[in-house]
């Protein structure tokens, strides 16, 4: 299940939304559409999860590529989690990035190469942790 959850960036104050296969977003001009579409291909892009997921910085550098940077404020929080398992919470300016247990032991049980060389490589990185 692909969940996301903002409060106090932007225009969202306390949103938290369960993705389905298709999801829309409809409301009044200024209310936040846009910037939860952005955060959500932030999240999606692979190479999003890279080493560099989990310093604040980086996530500062996405969110400043979608124009939305200057909406970070005091009591900010953004949490992803994705379909896959992978994780990213942002809380005062932290970031904690990862992959659920669950998820890292199929893939270390079962000997998974993803094909996408940065997700394998955050997981590979997950893995060296977790083992």
């Amino acid at each position: 299940m692909e969940k996301l959850i903002v409060k106090n960036f932007g225009a969202l104050r306390n949103i938290e939304i369960q993705l389905k296969d298709l999801t829309v977003f409809i409301g009044e001009t200024g209310t936040g559409k846009s910037t939860l579409a952005k955060l959500l291909s932030i999240f999606r892009s692979s190479d999003f999860w890279d080493g560099e997921v989990r310093q604040v910085e980086f996530f500062k550098r996405k969110l400043a590529y979608y124009q939305l940077a200057n909406f970070l404020e005091p009591g900010t929080i953004i949490e992803y989690q994705s379909e896959l398992g992978f994780y990213l919470i942002y809380n005062e300016e932290n970031v904690r990035a990862g992959v659920s247990e669950k998820t890292l032991k199929y893939f270390y049980d079962k000997n998974i190469k993803i094909v996408d060389d940065h997700i394998n490589n955050f997981i590979k990185d997950m893995m060296r942790e977790s083992f």
